[in-house]
This record gives structure tokens, sequence and C-alpha cells, in this order.
């Protein structure tokens, strides 16, 4: 008899690469993060490694030991697919209900 996999389902893999990334992109500068600390913003220690690893696979996260930050493609797809946070982008280009004037 096989033993169960113990690999998490693909959709919470996805659902915490997602919430890795959100973190690591946050509003906020906040620099690398240690795997700890997002481990425990995403509450599972495992789930977190196996989403920096498909993340970093992906070429979106830089590991650095113990400590992890997204990459520039990964900031700049963020600025491009949420125009308010790209500098020197007005809100009117950001909103297409605003007029332009």
């Amino acid at each position: 008899m096989q033993d169960e996999s113990t690999l998490p389902a693909p959709c919470a893999l996805v659902e915490a690469e997602l919430d890795v990334l959100l973190l690591l992109l946050g509003p906020a500068p906040h620099g690398p993060w240690h795997t700890a600390e997002l481990a425990l913003q995403v509450g599972d220690p495992e789930l977190t490694m196996l989403a920096l690893a498909g993340l970093h696979a992906s070429g979106l996260v830089h590991l650095h030991g113990p400590f992890a930050h997204a990459t520039r493609a990964a900031l700049r797809c963020h600025e491009l697919t949420n125009p308010l946070l790209t500098p020197g982008v007005p809100p009117q280009a950001a909103d297409p209900s605003v007029p332009l004037i």
C-alpha cells in the first residue's frame, strides 16, 4: 500500500504563492523578508517554502540564504498591472472613467 502524498493541493500552493508574492510586493517598502517571517504571515511553514521555491523557479523571487525579495521583473509587472503604483503616471491615466483634461 502506498503512502498518501504529503504535497499540498495545487490550489493551496497557488494561493500560498500569491500570498507570498503580495507580501514581497506590499505597499510599504520592506526590503528582504526572512522566510520565517513569511511563514508566520502565510500560516504554514512548509507551504511557504514550497511557494518560495516555485516563485524562485519562475524568476519572480530571489532567495539569499534565509531571505527573499521580489525580482525586478515581478516589481515591474506589479507596477504595470497596478498603474496607480507606477511613479509618474497621472491618476487619470490609471482610471478610464476620469476624463483627461
